[in-house]
């Protein structure tokens, strides 16, 4: 219902960005991404603005198209240098590109910003942050964000896992 009322305005006036922001969120939740994609796009050529750059980034990153939505990340930070959220977003784009150093990077910047923050679904910071910490060869501080990883979600079995391949590695 949402969606056809904000395709409705878009009709009656393609100038109002917030139409298009708006319409880019609904698709972006319905995972249509490139119709998503299409109308950040739009509302970022008539008002630039963080939110829809964020938006943006998350809808190629859901792509899979991961050097663009650094990109969008990057134009984010540019505007608000104190987002955590985006640092988050920014490090798990970084972690799948395999550039690990720069995704701890983004991760420590979004601890400092936020330490308790935590995304859906008990994907977070340090269990994130862990992972690039195991790809680098250091296993200390994998093992450290793996143990703050389990204090604040037991029941992630994955992180077990990964924190024993850790361990393993010490020995």
């Amino acid at each position: 219902a949402a969606l056809s009322d904000f395709e409705q305005v878009q009709n009656l006036d393609s100038t109002y960005p917030f139409v298009h922001y708006n319409l880019g969120l609904s698709y972006l939740n319905l995972k249509q991404y490139s119709d998503a994609t299409r109308s950040l796009r739009k509302a970022i050529e008539l008002k630039p603005f963080a939110y829809a750059y964020y938006n943006l980034g998350r809808a190629l990153q859901e792509s899979g198209e991961y050097r663009k939505a650094l990109v969008e990340y990057d134009n984010v930070l540019k505007l608000d240098p104190e987002d955590a959220e985006t640092y988050y977003y920014r490090g798990f784009v970084n972690l799948k590109l395999g550039d690990y150093e720069k995704a701890v990077k983004d991760y420590e910047r979004g601890l400092v910003l936020n330490p308790t923050y935590v995304k859906q679904q008990g994907v977070h910071a340090y269990f994130n942050r862990g992972s690039a910490f195991l790809a680098l060869n250091d296993y200390q501080s994998a093992i450290k964000d793996f143990d703050r990883s389990i204090e604040l979600y037991p029941n992630r079995s994955d992180t077990y896992l990964k924190r024993g391949l850790s361990r393993a590695q010490l020995r």
